[in-house]
């Protein structure tokens, strides 16, 4: 028997984040820059591990495996009813199987941006991406990225030289069932499950520059701690890091125990967030000027203090949930401090849901200087129901303001969708708020598989709280794939009224992709609006991108990008707790991006990655998406969830990109579990199943899934 090998590469791991710095410091960075050169030297020694004394032991082959032998995989091709070996592809003969799992990724690209007419950024970029998986200090990912010419449109006309360095550490074993995670340099602070695990407010994360450590033990104890300092990321094609003054620290720490005689669990938490001379953006700090009667400006900095503390009780499908927060802020020696607490429980019986909660959040509440929710108090119940032909759901919700400055109200949201047959489901629901000014959206859709793929037809009326009335009807349909090509369009017709004005659009989407040839693709999006009558608001949207992929590792792609106009960042929600979003104005801009990419991967381990001994391996690459109608399909109008951890099997983690897109280049085949951390996700956002998916890998394929983000009602 002949036993093809094939090579293991740790999935990519792509950091938190990193980038390019737009203000240049005239002083070194001391302590990340040491512990920089630390991580760098471990690197280098696993890499001298991974080549020598760590090599692998051979695998063992017998014709007659037993019992305690992992059965051997072989490529095997059915012809005329027999099996025979299948011939060992180019590709797999080519990889170095000596060694530890390792790989890397090395892209140079060029950019060039015209805003008008006129360069408004320019650059060439160096960003070098290394991943080795090690059985005594956890998978280990380096993200570098250097910048040369450089050239950004700011105040000063600064050419900058951008260099930047991530160091991601998942899984490093520590003895008695203990791991830790690390991540060095660009990141986001790592919060304890508790915090992320709520049902109806967030705890807002920051980004800093800096270190982030978390160690966790099998009996779900948990330890937390984030140093850095303060920024923003900024910058294309190599994305970076503008500080912003300030210091930033995060530590937290979680603990579960069962309750003798009850059956259940009790786990508890407690985190807080330090900023000091952070920028001000909540304009702590204005002082009144009695005789002019004028207000002076605040501050640009302030010092903030928060704190969390939660507590929670699970027992056979049950629940509950209690929350207290308090934050203080200080500037221009002035001192906000506030103080709020909720409550929430969630009971799962047979096919229904039911949740609710009660809640008292004061005024000037904030996390890490970032406004969180404020100045309300009240409860909400929600039902849900899920069988084969019915799904259901609705939320009711009292509020009012705990200072006085709004009148008490409500907010109803209810859902319902019918499976009338195999190919047909009809839908639709409503939403009524009355709290903080009045509005109400009103949906019905019919969605079915056709001759041509799956569409839906869908009918929006809503009126917002600014006044402003809407009727819309969209088409969506995802065409039956012709190979070597996909597409998804989506057309839509709104009619709005303002308090002095109307106007009538039409918009197109199309998102699709084609594959002429062997190792080459073209992709294209396009998302466009124009108006048939009254004030004239146009906007397009459009990228097309092409790769050609010349031998195993290298590969060419070019990105051409068009925008102007006025867009919305992703579908109005009436939402009181909800945090407001922004419209996105681009200007008249043209951006060119050409990469051109070096991978490779190599070695080898006894089990790939959650497969088993000897087995085959496949890829696993897909969005986390926005799902604005809840249809589980990814339309040409839903736009990705940017920035957000995607975790194989707990413990190989990635982060999507700007698109909202991941990637796991090899993969053990067999069952595998897919998470999602949803603390980049705004409200009224969440994850259908808390983000979990489960996934069975085949060897030699790449399977593709999309996981939507819906809207909780």
């Amino acid at each position: 028997m002949k036993l093809r090998l094939i090579a293991l590469s740790s999935a990519d791991h792509p950091p938190l984040a990193s980038g390019l710095q737009a203000q240049q410091s005239g002083r070194c960075r001391f302590t990340v820059r040491c512990a920089a050169l630390l991580v760098l030297l471990g690197l280098k020694m696993s890499l001298a591990v991974a080549q020598s004394a760590a090599q692998p032991p051979p695998l063992s082959v017998s014709t007659t495996p037993s019992v305690s032998d992992p059965i051997s995989y072989v490529d095997r091709l059915l012809d005329n009813g027999q099996f025979s070996e299948m011939a060992a592809d180019d590709e797999q003969n080519t990889i170095n199987v000596n060694g530890l799992p390792r790989s890397i990724r090395i892209e140079l690209q060029r950019s060039r941006t015209l805003s008008n007419g006129s360069a408004t950024s320019s650059g060439t970029g160096l960003a070098i991406r290394a991943a080795l998986d090690t059985p005594n200090f956890g998978s280990l990912t380096l993200d570098t990225q250097l910048g040369a010419n450089q050239r950004v449109s700011s105040t000063d006309n600064a050419s900058i030289r951008p260099t930047t360095l991530t160091l991601q550490q998942i899984g490093l074993p520590l003895g008695a069932g203990w791991f830790a995670n690390n991540v060095l340099g660009i990141l986001g602070p790592t919060q304890v499950g508790l915090a992320r695990q709520q049902l109806r407010f967030s705890i807002p994360s920051r980004t800093i520059e800096g270190i982030s450590t978390e160690l966790m033990s099998p009996d779900g104890m948990a330890i937390t701690a984030t140093l850095g300092e303060l920024g923003q990321l900024e910058g294309f094609p190599i994305s970076g890091f503008r500080r912003a003054g300030g210091q930033f620290a995060q530590a937290g720490g979680q603990w579960r125990s069962s309750l003798a005689g009850n059956g259940g669990t009790l786990t508890s938490a407690v985190t807080t967030a330090i900023a000091r001379n952070a920028p001000n953006d909540l304009g702590i700090g204005l002082r009144v000027d009695n005789k002019l009667g004028v207000y002076t400006q605040p501050p640009s900095k302030a010092n903030f203090d928060s704190v969390l503390m939660a507590q929670r009780y699970e027992r056979d499908g049950l629940a509950v949930q209690a929350n207290v927060i308090r934050s203080s802020s200080t500037a221009n020696g002035i001192t906000q401090a506030g103080n709020g607490w909720w409550i929430d429980a969630a009971q799962e019986i047979g096919r229904t849901r039911h949740s609710f909660g009660i809640f008292s959040l004061g005024t000037g509440l904030n996390w890490g200087g970032l406004a969180v929710n404020s100045d309300v108090e009240g409860g909400y119940y929600r039902f849900s129901y899920q069988s084969l032909r019915w799904s259901a759901d609705t939320a009711i919700e009292a509020l009012r303001s705990v200072s006085g400055n709004a009148s008490p109200g409500q907010f109803i949201n209810s859902n319902l969708r019918y499976q009338w047959s195999r190919d047909v489901s009809f839908g639709g629901g409503a939403a009524i708020r009355s709290y903080n000014g009045t509005g109400s959206q009103i949906f019905a859709y019919v969605q079915s598989q056709n001759g041509f793929g799956t569409g839906r037809a869908q009918m929006d009326l809503s009126n917002a709280t600014t006044g402003e009335r809407t009727q819309a009807i969209t088409l969506d349909q995802s065409w039956n794939e012709i190979t070597p090509l996909t597409l998804s369009t989506s057309l839509s017709y709104a009619h709005q009224q303002g308090i002095a004005q109307k106007r009538e659009s039409a918009s197109l989407s199309l998102n699709g992709g084609v594959e002429p040839f062997n190792n080459f693709s073209l992709n294209a999006n396009i998302q466009s609006r124009y108006t048939l009558s009254g004030p004239v608001d146009n906007a397009l949207y459009a990228t097309v991108g092409l790769t050609w992929r010349f031998n195993r590792q290298w590969s060419f792609s070019g990105n051409a990008t068009v925008g102007s106009g006025r867009y919305d960042s992703g579908v109005i929600s009436l939402d009181p707790l909800a945090s407001p979003l922004s419209t996105i104005t681009r200007p008249n801009q043209r951006t060119y991006l050409l990469i051109l990419r070096y991978e490779d991967r190599a070695g080898t381990v006894i089990t790939p990655i959650g497969g088993r001994a000897g087995g085959g391996g496949g890829a696993v690459a897909g969005y986390v998406y926005f799902d604005a109608n809840a249809n589980s399909l990814r339309d040409a109008n839903e736009a990705g969830v940017p920035s957000v951890a995607v975790i194989l099997d707990g413990r190989f983690s990635t982060r999507t990109d700007a698109l909202g897109r991941f990637e796991f280049p090899f993969v053990g085949s067999g069952d595998h579990v897919i998470s999602v951390v949803s603390d980049n996700l705004p409200l009224p956002w969440n994850l259908i199943n808390e983000g979990t998916t489960r996934i069975t890998v085949s060897p030699r394929a790449t399977l593709q899934i999309n996981i939507p983000a819906v809207r909780t009602p």
